[in-house]
């Protein structure tokens, strides 16, 4: 989409009296289904992804979470929205991402899921995780927040865990003012994720009249696709 065609989605959007034109949401989520092989839902926000997939999973008051003390605050946060709790780990200086000798530590009988960051798109220890979630019957959730487009050991990141998120926003691999993806890739979180996007309201315009503002006035503008549909106003 080019950046003319851009502006005008935005301002149709904006200031049309008639429903939203969802067109290159609807184009964007196909791109994302066939390039992963895997079904994949957006919405306004990686942090957002992050808090639908917690919900649906079942997890919230008296849960533990496992996460890496090295992150963003997009990822305690959704934690906490569900009413469980953030545990963090500590991680190997030489990589940013988690330390599986620390991770283990952290488990305890209240754990439910772990999300493994791939700091800045290097790979975090998957196998380990991997091996460690099916052993304990946790939720395995990939961080790709960084990382659209890698891969390890030919298997692209976001295909591993039961669920991954991705994010959109002004400085991520792909820019779409703000936005991000689920990918699921256990199937019984399938249907509960699927009913939870399919009620969410649109994007207010004040919400998409903010981001595109701070996006010009950064110098941001992408040439990618508006996501219109928010998971948390």
């Amino acid at each position: 989409m080019s950046k003319t065609s851009l502006a005008r989605t935005v301002l149709a959007n904006l200031f049309s009296s008639s429903s939203r034109d969802t067109t290159s949401v609807a184009e964007f989520e196909k791109a994302l289904t066939d390039y992963f092989g895997l079904d994949v839902f957006l919405v306004n926000s990686g942090r957002s992804a992050l808090y639908l997939i917690l919900k649906a999973a079942g997890i919230g008051e008296g849960d533990e979470v496992l996460i890496q003390a090295y992150t963003c605050n997009a990822v305690p946060n959704p934690i906490i929205w569900t009413g469980a709790k953030p545990i963090y780990a500590d991680i190997k200086a030489d990589s940013l991402n988690v330390a599986v000798d620390d991770l283990k530590k952290k488990i305890t009988e209240r754990t439910r899921a772990i999300i493994l960051q791939h700091t800045f798109g290097r790979p975090g220890p998957i196998e380990e995780v991997l091996e460690i979630t099916r052993n304990k019957k946790l939720l395995f959730i990939e961080d790709c927040a960084h990382c659209l487009g890698a891969e390890y050991k030919g298997k692209k990141l976001g295909t591993y865990g039961d669920a991954a998120i991705f994010s959109f926003g002004r400085e991520k691999v792909i820019s779409s003012l703000a936005g991000g993806a689920i990918i699921v890739g256990n199937k019984q979180l399938e249907r509960p994720i699927s009913s939870l996007v399919s009620n969410l309201k649109p994007l207010g315009k004040t919400r998409l009249s903010s981001n595109f503002s701070i996006s010009l006035l950064g110098d941001y503008f992408c040439e990618e696709f508006i996501l219109v549909r928010p998971a948390i106003n």
